[in-house]
């Protein structure tokens, strides 16, 4: 009996151990899903929002009505961010403070990148260049944050226009690049070629880390909850244990 006994025991502690691995194995594989159909959610979401930009850009909305909406409501999602991760360093949902910043300013430079290449290629596509002479320059410490103010023969006037390429001075005689439907941004000097696509394939990838990460976060936190194996009451008896049955109490015959 005692053998038996001892057999039991050791049975049931061999099953509640694999019963563990199983479970621990299961989670393990439950959390890498999480954590890539997390990262990939977040991304494809990052690159839709961009695509839904540059076509605002390109067909319907000005340049720079979509550029300033977008700094703004970017920024806004990147300091809410940070400080969401900072706040919740102590909380079962706890996110990474680097994760959460690179994917934020990813998304940010991104979307900055196809609202710009969206402008280019507008300009690629239907710009049409049309004489002006120089009024005025705003020089900036590169050549991409130097600005010009130029005037049609018609006596238009178009400020905070990009000199590209170009070194303008006040009274110079040029050429703008105009969009026939006032959506691109004007340039100076002739149409375009199309845009490249090095900054944008940077700011993907750096979104596409930032994503990773916190989905690996995420999912680190709610795994256990989702995949481990429910824990039994503490009053249930281990494995192999049987309980004896209960003796019929005695009354005692009063004399």
């Amino acid at each position: 009996m005692e053998v038996s006994a001892g057999a039991h025991e050791h049975s049931g502690g061999s099953g509640e151990q694999e019963g563990r691995s199983g479970g621990s194995r299961l989670w393990a594989v439950g959390r890498i899903v999480v954590a890539v159909g997390l990262a990939a959610g977040l991304t494809v979401a990052v690159v839709g929002l961009g695509w839904a930009s540059a076509w605002l850009v390109y067909h319907w909305a000005p340049y720079r009505l979509v550029h300033v909406v977008d700094v703004i409501v970017l920024l806004v999602f990147l300091l809410l961010g940070i400080a969401a991760a900072v706040a919740g360093t102590r909380r079962p949902w706890r996110l990474s403070v680097v994760s959460s910043t690179v994917f934020s300013a990813g998304w940010l430079f991104l979307e900055l990148c196809c609202v710009f290449m969206a402008g280019r290629q507008a300009l690629h596509d239907r710009g049409e260049p049309v004489p002006a002479v120089v009024v005025e320059v705003s020089e900036g410490h590169w050549q991409s944050s130097t600005f010009a103010e130029v005037r049609l023969a018609d006596g238009t006037r178009h400020a905070n226009v990009p000199v590209g390429d170009e070194h303008p001075r006040p009274g110079d005689r040029t050429t703008v690049t105009l969009d026939p439907e006032g959506l691109a941004q004007p340039r100076l000097g002739p149409p375009p070629g199309p845009p490249g696509t090095t900054w944008r394939n940077v700011s993907l990838a750096a979104t596409a880390v930032g994503a990773a990460g916190l989905g690996t976060h995420l999912a680190g936190r709610q795994g256990p909850v989702l995949f481990r194996s429910p824990r039994p009451p503490e009053d249930t008896p281990p494995p192999g244990y049987r309980r004896r049955p209960a003796r019929p109490r005695r009354r005692l015959r009063k004399p």
